[in-house]
């Protein structure tokens, strides 16, 4: 799995807070063309991965905070992980923010616990306007969206302190993925653009959740949500989920993610917040949809810096093959690895009978 991870690339929060700030008045979209891998064998016979957790999963064994995740592997940065079941290759597939060896790095295992194999770049071509030299390629999601590939992230554009969102696709969640030419979402340059799209389909229907980008010019932040019309674009009007209103976010809250619980049918969105590293944390907070509003009044601290790493963030819950809920999320200084790599992470994510989220521990079956 590679020993030559790169450490001076390896968080894209550090890089984030070091940018100078440029206040440039303008509109950007960033796009790409469409890959045409053939699909893996077996794809036409492999059952669909349960959208939601199913109930015999919903009580897993509570963790030990001071300890409670497993490594994929403590030695390199593997920064804001995103994980997916592959039905056509009966593999997770784990896509991480850029690094020396991938603009999207992708790893495959057969179980959530491993062991994981570097496989290759997801993404061999980067948005028009994306220099290859530059490292903020960020946070990659990938979800199967009626049937097509889909990979949403954030990519610099050149010349601006920004990055924009892009949208790609590819015929199988291995790739390769390829930017859709069209422009996909509006970049406010201004705003220093968007960052940390997820998809979360309720209802039959996709949404897009994101991070306009406004701490970076001093600004509070909040998350947002958009519908997915039947092209894979954004629709209709912005949706806000909450915004940094609490004094541990201290004006930031990014990553954001939802979870469904199986038995209260109740929406939880995981967020990371707060601004020093060691302040840097994990939380969720209940809403009311998948587009909000969302409850800070009911917030829910999961993972805090601990005897694991510091800054624990970055995160996003995937669904494993039996419905179990996962989270994976990156922390720097991870036990048995150099203390400036940021690793991933991953936990189980429980709901009490009560309705309230917890984190589990992860070595178990899942």
């Amino acid at each position: 799995m590679g020993t030559d991870q790169p450490s001076d690339t390896n968080t894209r929060h550090g890089l984030h807070w070091a940018l100078v700030v440029l206040a440039v008045g303008a509109v950007f979209a960033v796009g790409l063309p469409m890959a045409l891998s053939a699909p893996g064998p077996g794809a036409a016979t492999t059952p669909a991965l349960p959208l939601v957790p199913s109930l015999a999963q919903a009580h897993p064994v509570p963790a030990n905070s001071a300890a409670p995740a497993t490594f994929v592997d403590p030695t390199i940065s593997q920064p804001d992980p995103a994980v997916v079941w592959d039905p056509a290759t009966q593999r997770y597939r784990m896509y991480t923010t850029k690094q020396r060896f991938g603009n999207v790095p992708e790893w495959e295992a057969a179980t959530p616990l491993g062991p994981w194999t570097f496989v290759g770049d997801a993404l061999p071509k980067l948005p028009v306007g994306t220099q290859a030299d530059d490292f903020r390629v960020w946070a990659p999601e990938v979800a199967d969206i009626n049937g097509i590939w889909t990979m949403w992230g954030s990519a610099a554009v050149t010349g601006h302190p920004a990055l924009c969102l892009y949208r790609a696709t590819a015929r199988t969640a291995a790739g390769p993925f390829v930017v859709d030419p069209r422009p996909v979402f509006p970049c406010a340059v201004n705003r220093y653009g968007d960052i940390d799209p997820q998809m979360v389909e309720s209802g039959g229907d996709w949404w897009l959740i994101y991070k306009p980008d406004l701490n970076a010019i001093g600004l509070p932040t909040q998350l947002d949500a958009l519908q997915l019309g039947a092209d894979g674009l954004p629709t209709g009007s912005v949706h806000v989920l909450l915004t940094s209103s609490l004094p541990w976010e201290r004006g930031l809250v990014e990553a954001p993610g939802m979870v469904l619980d199986p038995v209260t049918k109740q929406w939880w969105v995981t967020y990371s917040g707060g601004q020093a590293s060691a302040d840097y944390e994990i939380a969720a907070a209940p809403c009311a949809t998948v587009a909000g509003p969302c409850d800070q009044r009911k917030l829910v601290h999961l993972v805090s810096t601990n005897a694991q790493g510091s800054g624990p963030g970055e995160q996003k819950v995937f669904v494993d093959i039996k419905g179990g809920v996962w989270m994976a999320y990156s922390t720097t200084g991870a036990v048995g690895g150099p203390g400036a790599l940021r690793p991933a992470a991953l936990v189980r994510l429980g709901f009490t009978a009560a309705g309230t989220p917890y984190v589990a521990k992860a070595n178990q079956p899942g």
